[in-house]
């Protein structure tokens, strides 16, 4: 998507014409035959070495056929609209990165931008991301910055306009549809540096998404949470399985099952938040587990005479774990744990 982006390996920017694109291909190609290195405005040595073959220029040529490709692929490259996009670009052929950087900083300020400018918002966003990913490390300051900045480019009222210039009115494709292609596209480039000493952690990663449309930003946070909620309701399952067959042992499933699912629900707290309704049942469904494992475990100690102030203490800290689990304003779950709590109190003070 950057290093052998189809418009790199082309020489060409996004907005390039059919007849420049094929004129590119005829040129580039008959180089590659006769094995001559051809060079072009667009080789900025920031990317890193090009591979500019047979090969690659077949695989490029295919790459920008279809009009969808052609488009998802030039949200990773840049756009030469105006005068200030040429400036900052003569600096980029001098490998003068950060000036490229400021020259665009100074007309996209925090994204807002008039249509005219657009193409600088499209360019700082692309120069970010490209930056951010090299040397097997992501910087993600960098990243992040890009990410935010694509968000405010994907949301600008000029967006349809962007992609008739790249492939005339040959796409039917919504912004949410090529927003979300867009991020699926950038979660691939970076899930090699999850939680990597030189990666990004998944917080920092769904974070950088805050400029996106909410269905984007759900449409990311399920490629962390799928996982987590099956492990969760995986163990809730097998708790309630165990604590039937053996109701004596139902205080200690009830405290490995809050052992074993406390980081995770945590973990799926900051990437839904605790207004999300998925987050909300999961977690009301983990402190039921709970609360029944404490009221199986006490009605099982109280019918077989067993129970001691000890075993009351136990459930009553069951309870409270499970408390501090509930979610939004579930008012069935809490009552039934408020009610437990108070017969289990009641009965500690008889």
């Amino acid at each position: 998507m950057i290093n052998q982006n189809p418009f790199f390996v082309l020489g060409i920017y996004i907005t390039a014409s059919e007849r420049e694109i094929q004129k590119q291909i005829t040129k580039t190609t008959r180089f590659a035959e006769i094995g001559k290195q051809i060079s072009f405005d667009t080789d900025f040595p920031f990317i890193g070495e090009l591979k500019r073959d047979k090969e690659s220029i077949s695989l490029a040529s295919s790459a920008i056929e279809q009009p969808l490709s052609r488009l998802l692929n030039s949200l990773f490259w840049f756009w030469n609209a105006n005068h200030i996009d040429a400036a900052a670009f003569d600096n980029l052929s001098k490998d003068n990165t950060d000036k490229a950087i400021e020259i665009w900083e100074k007309v996209v300020k925090d994204g807002d931008v008039s249509p005219r400018n657009l193409s600088c918002l499209f360019n700082l966003k692309s120069l970010c991301i490209v930056k951010s990913l090299k040397d097997n490390s992501l910087d993600t300051k960098l990243f992040i910055k890009g990410i935010l900045l694509a968000g405010k480019f994907f949301n600008h009222s000029e967006l349809n306009s962007y992609t008739k210039k790249v492939v005339g009115d040959h796409v039917n494709v919504s912004c949410q549809e090529l927003e979300i292609k867009y991020i699926t596209s950038i979660y691939n480039l970076v899930k090699p540096f999850f939680k990597k000493k030189n990666g990004i952690t998944i917080d920092d990663f769904l974070s950088a998404f805050a400029t996106f449309s909410k269905k984007s930003r759900e449409h990311i946070s399920t490629k962390f949470t799928g996982e987590p909620i099956k492990k969760i309701e995986d163990q809730i399952d097998t708790t309630s399985e165990l604590r039937e067959q053996n109701p004596i042992e139902a205080i200690s499933f009830g405290e490995a099952l809050h052992k074993n699912t406390k980081s995770q629900l945590a973990s799926l707290s900051k990437i839904l938040g605790k207004e999300d309704l998925k987050y909300q049942m999961l977690a009301n469904k983990l402190a039921n587990e709970l609360l029944q494992c404490g009221i199986d475990y006490f009605n099982y100690i109280r019918e077989e005479d067993q129970a001691e102030d000890e075993d009351g203490k136990k459930v009553l800290k069951l309870c409270k774990l499970a408390k501090k689990m509930v979610a939004g304003f579930e008012s069935q779950t809490n009552a039934r744990i408020d009610e437990s709590q108070q017969i289990i109190s009641d009965w500690l003070n008889d």
